[in-house]
């Protein structure tokens, strides 16, 4: 796949997108500003604000916000590439999801530094600019006030980057002059046009830098790698263990699913309801404590299977294709499995006293198959007792046991 180019097909999109979307808004305020129709008949006012003052103001906020939404657009579609490049490449991080603890742009810097041979000492991106733009579209996700659209840079962006790219100069230069120490004249996100576009050439300039170098993903595949292989042995123990915990989640479940001639109904209380759950009453009989003790062992066995995976995928010198895999697995698994389910008297106990105002739920049968528990943090989880949830676990430890040929991708 040409990666480069479908990478500057999006940050073409991204250009266009804002130059179309912010020509109505700038039309409103050059209107307003010239008195032409239909701001031609100001309104009488005796409180001294510029007439129009509103919709100028608004079509400014229209105006910011499409620029965040291009911002976030370009993010992602940097991400998109970063992860297309690693499948394309056929590489994997030696520390899993620890690698990304600065950030996706910082984990793929560092495994592609290796890869293409450089400190980036040669490379004329500016680095600073492209995090900033993931660092502006985490802030514009994640919002700041319900009264007001406005959005400042936080302490952590400031520390990494006290002259921010995305903040007017004034702004910027005030909050300098104050030592940094003025939470009230914290800049605020300005994304200009100017700025916006600054940020796509440098995307645009990494892929570009990177498509020109890319014979040396082919010596990187040939290269005599320093890490010893992973131990067969514990590569084989691992996965063992998963299989022998899968194994017994088929007992767990039957002995799940034998509870059913106990079930009396599920109550219709709606002080039981749980999205839209209601809860399983039964006659209380053994069937029902035995189903239980199945479910709450069916969970226990996945997440045996989830940890043996968390292990292999950090082993060192583990083949690249497998490690991809059990990533891949872990991410499938926690999706459907909830480990804070699993909960103990002493956590209960704990969370009443810390949370007296919360509804407490331990190890409860939800319709149809729910086992439901208190989170630490006071919300509910349920994981799904199920042959649909022993399916997608057996698929993913299947595709990490065997995993699929992939041509020319994939380096040990």
């Amino acid at each position: 796949m040409d990666v480069n180019f479908f990478l500057k097909e999006r940050t073409r999109f991204v250009r266009s997108f804002y130059d179309q979307g912010v020509a109505p808004f700038r039309d409103i305020q050059k209107r307003i500003e010239d008195k032409a129709p239909p701001f031609d008949d100001p309104p009488c006012s005796e409180d001294g604000e510029p007439a129009f003052l509103t919709e100028w103001l608004d079509a400014e906020t229209s105006a910011d916000l499409l620029s965040q939404t291009c911002v976030s657009l370009l993010s992602d579609t940097l991400k998109l590439y970063f992860n297309t490049l690693q499948a394309e490449i056929g590489f994997a991080f030696d520390q899993g999801d620890k690698a990304f603890r600065k950030g996706f742009v910082g984990a793929y810097r560092d495994a592609l530094g290796d890869i293409f041979e450089t400190d980036w000492s040669d490379c004329p991106v500016r680095f600073s600019v492209i995090e900033q733009a993931v660092l502006a579209r985490n802030l514009s996700q994640h919002g700041g006030h319900l009264t007001s659209f406005h959005m400042s840079h936080d302490a952590g962006t400031l520390r990494r980057h006290p002259q921010p790219f995305f903040a007017s100069p004034e702004e910027s230069k005030a909050w300098q002059d104050s030592g940094g120490k003025s939470s009230f004249l914290t800049p605020s996100v300005k994304i200009t046009r100017d700025r916006l576009f600054e940020a796509i050439q440098e995307v645009e300039q990494l892929g570009d830098w990177l498509d020109a170098r890319l014979i040396k993903v082919h010596e990187w595949r040939h290269r005599p790698r320093n890490a010893d292989p992973a131990p067969e042995a514990e590569v084989f123990g691992l996965l063992a263990a998963g299989r022998a915990a899968l194994d017994l989640c088929r007992p767990a479940l039957d002995l799940f699913e034998a509870r059913r001639s106990e079930v009396i109904d599920q109550g219709d209380d709606k002080g039981l309801v749980i999205d839209g759950r209601r809860l399983e009453r039964s006659v209380g009989g053994p069937l029902t404590a035995q189903g239980l003790i199945g479910a709450q062992a069916f969970l226990a066995n996945l997440v045996v299977v989830e940890n043996c995976l968390v292990k292999l995928s950090g082993l060192r010198g583990l083949p690249a294709s497998i490690k991809v895999e059990a990533e891949r697995a872990v991410k499938t698994i926690k999706g459907v499995v909830d480990r804070q389910v699993r909960n103990t008297a002493e956590h209960i106990d704990d969370r009443v006293v810390r949370r007296a105002d919360q509804s407490l739920i331990s190890s409860s049968i939800f319709e149809p198959n729910l086992l439901c528990s208190t989170r630490a943090d006071g919300t509910i989880g349920a994981v799904s007792i199920s042959e649909e949830t022993l399916a997608v676990v057996t698929h993913a430890l299947d595709r990490v046991i065997q995993p699929p040929r992939r041509a020319g991708l994939a380096s040990s």
